[in-house]
């Protein structure tokens, strides 16, 4: 299947979607669009009335808090400004007087012409300090009633953002939103006729990308078919029917997020028998030779580059352990493989053998991991053949064994490398 075609109907089901939640939005019973529009009306008309302006809150609560203290502040500004400017003995004419003694001096002592030019920018910014003193002072005249305004305007504020939840930005925000809303209310009828002839499209163009995405997938379940029935036939499952069943999808518009069909993998693991759920229908065993035979079909599609087998084995033996090992080998070309088992055959395909020991120490329990080499891997696969066993003619069988499947794995390799 062709990653473009699901790509295709997703981003078709996207806004058919979009479209669906704009209709289910606009679609209002006569009697709920008129409590909206009494809603954003007085909700306008309160908020316009408020004359919203952005950092207002923040400008009127530092004049609020300069006007609280303007006693204290107008006393030490007065105190500033006489020591700075007003009187012979402040600072500016003694700064004045000091910057004239020091440039007469200049003309007996050139030296000295330094400190008169730093004495005229002392002179200079006592001055703008003074100014600024000045002004800031003449801010502290006002009257009672600015100080009732001021705190008159700060508590509608905050009443107006305790009541919709917002601060300042958000309640010009939601002025601007409810605005829209009631334009877009007011051409309701006319949006929402715009907005089906849209979604009408839209679902046209989606089941028709839902359709090809069917055909896609009925093509690829045809092919997944054939492996799949391959790989179990090699693993001893040769009578094994297995099918991709597709059922149509029961939406009204003829498809889902999924799109046009329902699918499931049934099989049949005995000739003559009807195809079923697999959940049903397989034996512990089958279900693990499925499960290794769609790792193996998808390994070189799957992104996940270690496979871990816990167990596989379960329900298996003989004939069928054999080939499951054998096929798990196969999928180590591509992958890497970890598996847990107990059967020699499928130990004995491993590249790597580890032991797994449980030991208590110490009043604890600790797992142990030990690499054996080829005298160790033919000991364990005595004892798993022999139920814990050793005898010479298990440890000779458990060498055989090692044989095979070094054979094995050295014919895979020269297949894979002719193929290349």
């Amino acid at each position: 299947m062709e990653e473009s075609v699901l790509e295709r109907f997703r981003s078709d089901y996207a806004e058919v979607v979009r479209l669906r939640r704009e209709e289910s939005r606009l679609q209002l019973d006569e009697a709920e669009k008129l409590r909206l529009e009494d809603t954003l009306n007085y909700r306008i008309a309160e908020l316009e009335k408020a004359s919203l302006r952005p950092g207002e809150e923040q400008e009127l609560s530092d004049r609020r808090d300069l006007l609280r203290n303007s006693e204290k502040l107008t006393e030490q500004l007065d105190t500033a400004y006489a020591t700075l400017y007003e009187g012979d003995e402040s600072a500016v004419p003694l700064c004045d007087e000091a910057e004239y003694a020091a440039n007469r001096a200049v003309a007996w002592c050139p030296e000295l012409q330094k400190a008169a030019e730093e004495l005229r920018e002392a002179s200079m910014l006592l001055r703008d300090a003074a100014e600024l003193i000045r002004e800031k002072r003449g801010e502290l005249d006002f009257s009672p009633e600015e100080y009732d305004r001021l705190e008159s305007r700060l508590s509608l504020l905050r009443r107006l953002e305790r009541k919709y939840q917002r601060d300042e930005a958000g309640l010009i925000a939601l002025l601007e939103e409810d605005r829209d809303r009631l334009q877009e209310l007011s051409y309701a009828d006319e949006t929402l006729a715009k907005i089906r002839k849209e979604l009408s499209a839209a679902e046209k163009r989606a089941r028709s990308s839902a359709e090809k995405l069917s055909l896609a997938r009925r093509e690829a379940g045809a092919r997944l078919e054939q492996r799949v029935v391959q790989e179990l036939r090699e693993l001893n499952m040769p009578s094994v029917r297995f099918l991709a069943e597709f059922t149509p999808v029961s939406a009204a518009c003829g498809f889902d997020a999924n799109g046009a069909d329902s699918v499931r993998f049934i099989m049949s693991a005995n000739a003559g028998e009807t195809p079923g759920p697999i959940s049903r229908i397989a034996s512990g065993g089958e279900l693990s030779r499925i499960m290794l035979a769609l790792k193996n079909v998808f390994a070189q599609r799957d992104a996940i580059p270690t496979q871990i087998f816990d167990e596989v084995d379960t329900g298996v033996s003989g004939l069928a352990a054999q080939k499951v090992g054998e096929k798990l080998s196969e999928l180590s070309a591509t992958k890497q493989v970890l598996c847990v088992t107990h059967l020699p055959q499928i130990a004995a395909m491993a590249d790597t053998q580890l032991r797994v020991e449980k030991r208590e120490r110490d009043g604890r329990t600790y797992t142990e991991l030990v690499e054996l080499d080829r005298q160790g891997r033919m000991e364990e696969l005595s004892r798993l053949t022999g139920n814990g066993e050793l005898s010479e003619a298990l440890l000779q069988s458990a060498g055989e064994m090692l044989e095979r499947a070094a054979e094995f794995k050295a014919a895979a390799r020269q297949r894979q490398n002719s193929m290349h």
